[in-house]
């Protein structure tokens, strides 16, 4: 995926090997780092080291503090969530449109209230 910063293009990897360094930075599992983040308990440079490990696995150039000066000095608290949000979705449902992601997540939704519906979670 691709995050704009100061009319400037940065590539953030959003592949397996993101969730990999993910865990192994954070010393927890994926999903309980995903829970972190997007809580209101999340800590801002933590948000911003999850997509400085995206540029860096995409190939980036840039310090992690570099990279945390730019963000930090460039976008608001809202950006910042929107670009983890799409990051998130984009390693759940790598090479997908909008279109194709929204399509997934009504498909297992029905599949969820399907098993709900007969008395399994």
């Amino acid at each position: 995926m691709n995050i704009i910063i100061n009319k400037e293009i940065y590539n953030i990897s959003t592949n397996l090997k993101l969730a990999y360094k993910i865990q192994d930075i954070f010393k927890k599992p994926y999903m309980k780092v995903l829970e972190i983040l997007t809580s209101s308990e999340a800590n801002i440079e933590d948000q911003i080291t999850f997509l400085y490990l995206g540029y860096e696995i995409g190939g980036g150039l840039l310090s992690k503090d570099e990279f945390q000066n730019l963000i930090s000095e460039s976008i608001g608290i809202n950006q910042l969530i929107n670009y983890l949000e799409q990051a998130v979705v984009e390693m759940q449902y790598p090479g997908m449109s909008e279109t194709e992601i929204e399509e997934e997540i009504k498909k297992k939704l029905e599949k969820i209230r399907m098993l709900s519906s007969i008395g399994m979670k």
